[in-house]
């Protein structure tokens, strides 16, 4: 899946966030001649959710390694236990790598991976400590970072793991918006050093002690990563920012016009707000996720159509909208790699598969 990206566009440089960085705002139409299609897709293979050896229910992180074998998470199948499971290219079960425990190599509960070549780097939230495996399962090294949080492993750097620490407010003496900072961290692959990246803001409605205490979702933190840049949004309306990770600078950011999609109000929200003065919703959030295939970047956005299915768009690495289409099928995407697209699934008897769809449309070219 080849992109090729026309010499001409039309865009607008605006500064918004920050007047030392310009701002790329896309128009509302990508380059590519037919946008709002939906894609044909082709399924290739599908996965169960119970075979021999193995069960799974929620299929959640998915990563393909270079020989084409798969890995990804389960974090409550009906056993009750998470998992961490490989499978072949041809869909057969290999083996599930995790193992569930408090002794050496094992993890607790809840966790987050990100595999390279040959090994698995796994972060089990509830010990605070990283467990580097084999695709074997066999423990290579394991150590605890007790003084620091990790909300998520964003990727593996050469040497280093990608990772994120949210530092939040600590003087919440009003229920209201607060900013917090995503903080990307370098954590070597032995453990024994980190270094800060990039700070990043985001906000969050705090309900103070006074009145009990808890939280409110605001702003998103969704990341994607590849080959030492991290493409990130962290703001309810369309924005996204290009961190490379050996300048530690911000190298692009970049939007488009985008109709925002009024929020659908929950039943909740209406005593909510009028018990802690909470802010109201007007719009979803813009962007739904993010995902980096064949050096493109795919953005999931909060636009659905009932026949069509969700809207994604297409941008290249310096933030120019080359295509703009939907995907019908119903469930979770997992990974887009290539050709292909993984997606989580139920059938009618809410029974979970993972499906790989080949794409048979080309996407991103401009005819």
């Amino acid at each position: 899946m080849k992109a090729v990206i026309p010499l001409i566009l039309v865009v607008l440089y605006v500064s918004i966030l920050c007047p030392a960085q310009e701002i790329l705002l896309n128009s509302k139409k990508p380059l590519h001649a037919s946008p709002g299609r939906t894609l044909v897709l082709t399924e290739v293979l599908r996965i169960k959710g119970e075979g021999e050896g193995y069960i799974f229910n929620a299929p959640r992180k998915f990563q393909t390694i270079p020989n084409g074998n798969c890995l990804f998470t389960d974090q409550w199948s009906t056993q009750r236990r998470p998992h961490l499971m490989l499978f072949s290219v041809d869909g057969t079960f290999v083996r599930d790598i995790l193992r569930v425990g408090e002794g050496p190599g094992e993890i607790q509960s809840m966790f987050d991976f990100s595999a390279s070549d040959a090994n698995v780097c796994i972060y089990d939230f509830a010990k605070r400590k990283f467990v580097v495996l084999d695709l074997e399962g066999n423990l290579i090294k394991e150590w605890s970072e007790k003084n620091e949080r990790f909300e998520e492993i964003i990727g593996i750097y050469g040497e280093w793991i990608v990772t994120r620490i949210t530092k939040r407010p600590t003087d919440r003496k009003k229920s209201e918006l607060y900013e917090e900072k995503d903080v990307l961290m370098l954590v070597s692959n032995n453990g024994e050093s980190k270094k800060e990246i990039y700070t990043f803001t985001k906000r969050m409605f705090y309900i103070s002690a006074s009145q009990g205490g808890g939280m409110m979702f605001w702003d998103p933190f969704i990341a994607t990563f590849r080959e030492g840049k991290v493409f990130v949004c962290h703001s309810r309306e369309y924005m996204i920012e290009v961190l490379d990770l050996e300048s530690k600078k911000v190298l692009h950011r970049f939007s488009r016009d985008y109709d925002r999609i009024k929020h659908q109000k929950e039943d909740w929200e209406d005593k909510f707000v009028k018990n802690y003065n909470a802010p109201r919703i007007r719009y979803e959030q813009d962007i739904e996720a993010l995902y980096m295939s064949d050096e493109m970047l795919w953005v999931k956005t909060s636009t659905v159509d009932d026949n069509k299915g969700v809207l994604f768009d297409l941008f290249n690495h310096d933030g120019i909208f080359t295509d703009s289409f939907y995907i019908g099928t119903k469930g979770r995407i997992l990974l887009i790699n290539g050709d292909f697209i993984y997606i989580s699934e139920e059938d009618k008897d809410y029974l979970p598969y993972i499906v790989k769809y080949k794409i048979e449309d080309s996407v991103g070219r401009s005819y």
